[in-house]
């Protein structure tokens, strides 16, 4: 019962920042004709660009023998198989890794077709992206050495490093502390799981992360040692992001997460991943 009621929870905060999501477009936004701003033609063979970061366990991820997996990249083929049976054409996916701090870029410049890769809804990349239903909601969190002693306050003015990830929420989070006037200074690596090494081997006093990717990552051996001191900020969501003009493809991709969350397969990839 405690776990259903979990999950009604978390699937009614979903729903509110659904609604949220979808408000109007944002101001100075220019309206052009979109590759998918209607329905393709019926019959035609369609490959979808998939962006994602390559190191961003266990949503997305490149592994050592190049093989590209992830939560994210399983729902993405479940999306892909919704396609195929509620449209008149044939998708298929293309897996792109892309570095993370201009993948918002790159799909506002016609190289990507769509995000799915632990994409927050940000305010700020709404001007250029669209973002569609959130399907999976977490915490910003501030990640330590399992034995220290430090308190937040203590590390905020200790003069050290505070790691994130480059491009990411994160990064914001720690420039905003270093604005309000914090005794901390920024390190930014390429993805979270080189962030948390840093904080193991001491290049860092602290860092940023998001239970997103905390949670599962602790599981592993090669992360023991670290821990969660506290929560920082409001609850976020994922999205996948479109393009703005790309109106009928956010659309169906909207069908297809409303029927994906709905789905066994939803649990069972969380269940799959560690998320859960």
């Amino acid at each position: 019962m405690k776990n259903q009621s979990v999950i009604i929870i978390a699937v009614i905060a979903l729903l509110v920042g659904a609604a949220i999501a979808w408000v109007a477009k944002p101001t100075g936004v220019v309206e052009e004709v979109g590759k998918f701003a209607e329905a393709p033609t019926a019959g035609k063979t369609i490959t979808l660009i998939h962006g994602l970061d390559a190191a961003y366990p266990p949503w997305t991820q490149v592994t050592e023998e190049g093989e590209i997996e992830g939560f994210d990249v399983d729902m993405v083929i479940w999306i892909r198989d919704w396609l195929n049976e509620n449209t008149e054409n044939t998708w298929v996916i293309e897996h792109k890794p892309y570095p993370w701090e201009g993948i918002f870029v790159a799909l506002k410049e016609g190289k990507l077709d769509l995000i799915a890769s632990g994409a927050t809804i940000i305010a700020e990349e709404q001007e250029i992206v669209l973002f569609g239903m959130p399907y999976f909601s977490y915490h910003m969190n501030i990640v330590v050495a399992e034995d220290t002693t430090l308190s937040l306050e203590e590390i905020l003015e200790s003069g050290g490093s505070l790691v994130c990830q480059l491009g990411t929420d994160s990064e914001i989070m720690v420039d905003q502390l270093i604005e309000e006037g914090h005794n901390v200074k920024k390190l930014a690596l390429e993805s979270y799981p080189l962030a948390l090494e840093a904080i193991k081997d001491g290049r860092a006093i602290a860092g940023v992360s998001d239970s997103a990717v905390t949670v599962p990552l602790f599981k592993k051996p090669q992360f023991a040692g670290l821990k969660e001191l506290t929560a920082i900020g409001g609850p976020k969501v994922f999205s996948v992001a479109t393009k703005w003009e790309d109106r009928w493809l956010y659309e169906q991709i909207n069908y297809a997460i409303y029927d994906f969350m709905g789905s066994p397969e939803y649990r069972e990839y969380l269940l799959k991943w560690e998320i859960i």
